[in-house]
């Protein structure tokens, strides 16, 4: 194959690119309306993908990137099917119709593709920046891992661990990044000497680099606890600010965390009253009937599942997501369903408990519910 395409002509060798070219949009076309009704279907949920994202990516093996693309595309261009003639044309690309999908409507689209149509990504999205939207078009938030940091011993402190900095980035919006600072760097002779590693060389960190935007007015809020939890983080570093806060999230909502809390307390009672908690059912409120569901029966049930969606489907296949999940009555409430034993509750994600609920109770009555409670 090779020896015959380096003995093509110049101008043959060009015709055959452009062919196939065109080929591949016109192959690309076909799958993101292949997709936009794969989606309509529901059938990555059927297959146990909570998303059509995840089925992309997991059960047709594309990026994240090239995922998402085809992901905003195929719905984009089953609302607009001026944008799939435009994408097999050549005229404008997948990057330039996930830009679009926010702001493209059914008056604008034709202006929007025709203004858009063979530029690069920065122009399209100085043409998005332009428009007179009621949000303004922020950069989107990034997290990058960054390389190992050695410390020299265990008992270094962290005022030599790369800083994370916060940094205006922009005139009109406030864009706010976490910057590295270098981390200091060993010789050769402290890096290649076996008996220093050894001895004094803790495990490598690894660190990220976190870009976000931020309003004004958390910003100021931020560099507000930042005085006030001084005397809690003497470097000041908006990294300790950020690691607090996630942890004290973490403390309130993370349901494992919550278990073990559960755990504790039941250890504590059990060696102060070891008789009368034996005495204790748990998991069961009273005997009447109630839709609420017990901590104790959703401490069960998230340690049974893993803390995982557990649909699984007809080929055996289980979702895999940890997203959006929710406690889902596996007899509905409606039908007679209970809360007092984790034996009937399971959890689903969310694409997947509105799946289950569209079987057993029908679309018709979903799309009611859902109707009343955007009302």
């Amino acid at each position: 194959m090779e020896k015959k395409i380096s003995r093509l002509s110049d101008l043959e060798l060009e015709r055959r690119i452009k062919f196939f070219v065109a080929k591949e949009r016109g192959g690309l076309v076909r799958i993101l309306r292949l997709l936009s009704e794969f989606e309509v279907r529901r059938l990555h949920a059927k297959r146990s993908y909570s998303t059509l994202f995840d089925y992309c990516v997991q059960g047709l093996g594309y990026s994240e990137g090239a995922a998402i693309r085809r992901v905003f595309a195929s719905r984009t261009a089953r609302k607009y099917p001026m944008v799939a003639r435009w994408i097999e044309k050549g005229r404008i690309s997948l990057s330039t119709v996930y830009l679009l999908t926010p702001h493209i409507c059914k008056e604008n689209c034709a202006d929007l593709l025709r203004q858009t149509a063979g530029l690069s990504k920065r122009e399209v999205e100085r043409i998005i920046a332009a428009m007179k939207d009621d949000k303004p078009v922020l950069p989107r938030e990034t997290i990058r891992a960054l390389g190992p940091v050695i410390r020299r011993n265990a008992c270094q402190t962290d005022a030599t661990a790369p800083a994370l900095d916060l940094k205006q980035t922009t005139s009109q919006s406030p864009s706010n990044s976490f910057d590295l600072k270098e981390a200091p760097v060993q010789s050769s002779a402290e890096m290649t000497d076996p008996v220093k590693l050894s001895e004094s060389v803790a495990p490598a960190r690894r660190y990220s680099k976190v870009t976000l935007v931020v309003e004004d007015e958390l910003l100021n809020e931020v560099e507000r606890l930042k005085e006030v939890m001084r005397g809690k983080f003497p470097n000041n570093s908006l990294a300790d600010v950020f690691a607090a806060g996630v942890a004290a999230l973490m403390e309130k909502h993370d349901p494992e965390r919550r278990i073990q809390r559960r755990k504790a307390r039941d250890r504590r009672a059990a060696e102060k009253h070891p008789v009368a908690n034996k005495s204790i059912p748990k998991g069961r409120e009273s005997a009447s009937r109630k839709r609420h569901i017990p901590e104790t029966v959703k401490n069960e049930v998230w340690n049974r599942d893993g803390g995982r969606c557990s649909y699984r489907s007809s080929g055996g296949r289980r979702c895999a997501t940890t997203k959006r999940l929710e406690y889902d009555h596996i007899l509905p409430w409606a039908l007679g369903g209970k809360s007092d034993s984790a034996d009937g509750i399971r959890l689903l994600c969310k694409p997947h408990n509105n799946l289950e609920a569209r079987r057993m109770l029908g679309d018709s009555l979903v799309d009611r519910a859902l109707l009343a409670a955007r009302a």
